[in-house]
This record gives structure tokens, C-alpha cells and sequence, in this order.
């Protein structure tokens, strides 16, 4: 019972922690290449749907 409540924990602490990565690395992106980051908006928001 412990065990799954901390695992559940886990994945809640997890899930902010990687769509922070991934701005971050889409903010790199964008940084570096003209246009890219508008590119990358448009990926992500089409990976949202």
C-alpha cells in the first residue's frame, strides 16, 4: 500500500519535472535556430491533440 502510494508520488513529482525538460529544450532550440521556436510550438502543440 505504501509502496504504491509513493510510486504515485513519483510520477506526479516526475510529470512537471519532464515538461519543464522539455520547454527548456525546445527554448534552446528556438534560441539557436531562426524560427525554430515557432517550429517547436507548432510540434508541441500538435503532440498535445
Amino acid at each position: 500500500m505504501k509502496a504504491k502510494a509513493i510510486r504515485e508520488r513519483g510520477i506526479l513529482v516526475c510529470i512537471p519535472i519532464l515538461g519543464n525538460l522539455l520547454i527548456a529544450i525546445h527554448d534552446i532550440r528556438g534560441r539557436s535556430i531562426p524560427g525554430g521556436y515557432l517550429d517547436s510550438m507548432k510540434s508541441l502543440s500538435e503532440w498535445n491533440m
